[in-house]
């Protein structure tokens, strides 16, 4: 009973004498990158100073291999990387690839680099099998010099690398890390420009202690957003047409909109509704809320952004168009609501004043 229960793993070690897989099944992790990595073109960015960092891409893997001393599995280059290596020395930027932490050190494929190695050990030593590892890859970007113009560099997705059994293991089978498309993108300040309803106008409430007249009320207005082109000069760099045949190689903005309250009202714990005053500065007994045209629920205030320029997910109604290709503007409808609260009604009349602001990520 024991011999048979040893047997799969001696007919596996015998039939793939080195090589890598995935517990999960396949052999393929795929780094799904953003759609575009932005910087602002007019922010000081350090040489050798982290930019961007991504998130942690996680994969559960075993190896086995036939030394005769302990060997670690190694991330080797495959052909594929070219792309990469010219997209990043195009943008004046540098790849450093982490693995597990950065207390672990980091790798650099770029021969024209410091760090520069074929190859990438990693984890620990192992005769024979592995057993079950997990891998955890994070990628950096570094800046070698200063980008005084706006660009836009294209990153075709690739096949660039390959966990295997050792560094001398390039040929038997292995784990493919391969990267989704993106592209690096150097923002001027004056990139877009805003247009927004200047005033939305509810009508008169009348309404008593049993009777809600004129409430609830939804008012709709928009927000415009657009290149700012011509006035913002050299953005042909950034939006123009494609340097490849491939159909993803084109300028992609994404955008979250800001609401901003500036009249000191009160807001709710979940920052969704601003608590109304009268013109005498009381609370008049009516709220105001915004929704976009997915009838999300607007937060107001600047919305935050993680480490990896990621909005939690409680901020999907702030997000705004994208503008991408030959689509420089987008205009978005939201929907103002007045309704009432349970507190007492106020006579008077009442406006608040809400800042709209697009940025870009």
């Amino acid at each position: 009973m024991t011999a048979c229960l040893l047997l799969p793993g001696l007919a596996y070690a015998q039939a793939a004498a080195r090589g890598c897989k995935l517990l999960d099944g396949g052999s393929i992790v795929v780094f799904n990158l953003p759609p575009s990595v932005s910087f602002a073109l007019d922010a000081q960015y350090v040489p050798g100073f982290p930019m961007y960092i991504s998130r942690s891409y996680e994969f559960r893997y075993r190896c086995v291999n036939n030394t005769t001393v302990p060997k670690r599995a190694a991330i080797v280059i495959l052909g594929d990387y070219g792309p990469i290596r010219q997209a990043l020395r195009d943008a004046s930027l540098t790849l450093g690839i982490v693995y597990d932490r950065l207390q672990e050190g980091q790798w650099n494929p770029d021969p024209q680099e410091p760090l520069f190695s074929p190859y990438f050990s990693v984890d620990a030593p192992y005769q024979g099998d592995s057993g079950e590892r997990l891998g955890r890859i994070m990628l950096v970007l570094y800046s070698k010099k200063a980008v005084t113009r706006p660009l836009r560099v294209f990153l075709p997705p690739t096949f660039a690398f390959k966990l295997v059994a050792d560094e001398a293991a390039v040929a038997d089978p292995g784990i493919f890390l391969n990267s989704t498309a993106s592209r690096f993108q150097f923002i001027p300040s004056c990139i877009g420009s805003v247009n927004v309803d200047n005033t939305v106008a509810f009508d008169t409430v009348l309404t008593t202690s049993n009777y809600n007249g004129k409430l609830p009320q939804a008012k709709p207005f928009n927000v415009m957003t657009r290149i700012n082109s011509p006035a913002c000069a050299g953005l042909a760099s950034l939006t123009g047409p494609p340097s490849s045949d491939n159909p993803l190689d084109e300028f992609y903005l994404r955008t979250v909109v800001s609401f901003l309250p500036q009249g000191g009202e009160r807001t709710d714990p979940t920052d969704e509704s601003i608590f109304l005053r009268n013109a005498d500065g009381q609370e008049n007994g009516l709220k105001l809320s915004i929704t976009n045209g997915a009838n999300q629920t607007i937060k107001l205030g600047p919305p935050p952004r993680d480490d990896h320029g990621v909005f939690p997910s409680y901020y999907n109604g702030n997000l705004g168009g994208v503008l991408h290709g030959t689509m420089l503007s987008h205009t978005q409808t939201y929907t103002a609501h007045l309704e009432r609260t349970s507190a007492d009604l106020k006579t008077g009349r009442f406006s608040t004043q809400v800042v709209v602001k697009v940025s870009w990520f």
